[in-house]
């Protein structure tokens, strides 16, 4: 079976965020709600999670990307439910990426 274009992307995106922030593939899948073994098969393109499933997860990878980028040079943390806590947060506020990138070179001094 193969991957549908959405999951490609998650695909991709769940390996970048596994080099760069050490993030297993699982605790994507816990902050998704559900279960490792089936976001396994669901990369591996053994099974199809569905459209909604897969738009959470692409939705979610990318919130990751973006948030890592816009907190460097912090690292975010990798426990599923403090990450799934951030996102939450920055969501229900609607703080824009753009925002969290200025506060942290404000905070580190460096001109923009």
């Amino acid at each position: 079976m193969a991957l549908t274009t959405t999951m490609s992307r998650v695909k991709q995106r769940t390996d970048a965020l596994k080099l760069s922030l050490k993030l297993p593939a699982r605790n994507i899948a816990l902050i998704a709600d559900i279960s490792p073994t089936a976001f396994s098969n669901g990369l591996l393109g053994v099974t199809y999670l569905g459209c909604e499933i897969e738009a959470k997860l692409s939705e979610i990878t990318l919130d990751l990307q973006t948030l890592e980028d816009a907190v460097s040079p912090l690292v975010l943390p990798t426990d599923p439910e403090r990450l799934r806590a951030i996102l939450r947060y920055v969501k229900d506020l609607q703080i824009e990426t753009n925002n969290i990138r200025a506060a942290m070179n404000q905070f580190f001094g460096v001109a923009e």
